[in-house]
């Protein structure tokens, strides 16, 4: 997430982005450029599709993309058992890149939301309990990729995140107070310039970062550990955009 505002090139950083303005119409972008699909929706929440639109090529992301508001990319090809994340980089940083272009291109407004793989969000557990459920928690992605045996990974997971936050944003855009997600932005609250933590959406975007909280001894060691990871995947994005050509 790099700003409140969205330009061709601040746009581009790979991976991590929500950007946000009014609401009228959503689209959805499968893994492939192949698949493009767009929505209209009425209301935000309703349970009927009105105007239905459908797009097939790169030769058409422009078309899908007109006028719209709202933009929700899963970006990304699932791992296989015994890939990282990390490797898979590339060529979800280039998915993710050519569709932001394209947005901000073709309607460089909208709001785009980028589902990337998580930080885990703060929840109270029996102190006792807490290294194991921690381990367990970051590792469920792992663990459903090799139940899966190489066909698929937590896609159930990713799409309910994604429906979440979207209607959460759509809610906020449409003059619903209070309402807070998480979410991977440009940040102060560490020393990484990016890190996920709740945020107080509002109809012009991020209306507040809320912050880490207060952290326990054993969260505040989890947070530690991660920075220096963390700087260096950061890193990674903005060498990515600073070299891709589009």
């Amino acid at each position: 997430m790099i700003d409140t505002r969205l330009d061709q090139s601040d746009a581009a950083f790979a991976g991590f982005s929500v950007l946000v303005r009014s609401v009228a119409r959503a689209v959805s972008f499968s893994t492939r450029l192949e698949d493009v699909g767009v929505t209209t929706f009425r209301q935000p929440r309703a349970l009927f599709i009105h105007n239905l639109s459908g797009f097939i090529g790169a030769d058409q992301l422009s078309a899908a993309l007109k006028g719209c508001e709202v933009v929700v990319i899963p970006a990304g090809v699932p791992r296989k058992p015994g890939m990282t994340r990390d490797d898979l980089f590339n060529t979800n940083a280039t998915i993710v890149a050519t569709l932001v272009d394209a947005c901000a291109r073709t309607c460089p407004e909208a709001m785009i939301c980028i589902i990337a793989n998580p930080c885990t969000p703060k929840v109270e557990f029996p102190p006792d309990q807490l290294s194991a459920l921690t381990e367990r928690i970051q590792e469920a992605g792992t663990e459903v990729v090799k139940a899966k045996a190489g066909a698929g990974s937590a896609t159930l997971s990713m799409a309910y995140a994604g429906a979440r936050f979207t209607f959460s944003l759509l809610d906020a855009m449409n003059g619903k107070e209070g309402v807070v997600e998480c979410a991977f932005v440009r940040s102060e609250e560490t020393e990484c310039k990016y890190f996920s933590t709740p945020l107080l959406l509002g109809k012009n975007g991020i209306e507040k970062n809320l912050g880490l909280g207060k952290l326990s001894a054993f969260e505040e060691k989890l947070v530690s550990e991660a920075l220096a990871e963390l700087k260096g995947s950061i890193k990674k994005g903005e060498d990515f955009v600073a070299n891709m050509k589009l």
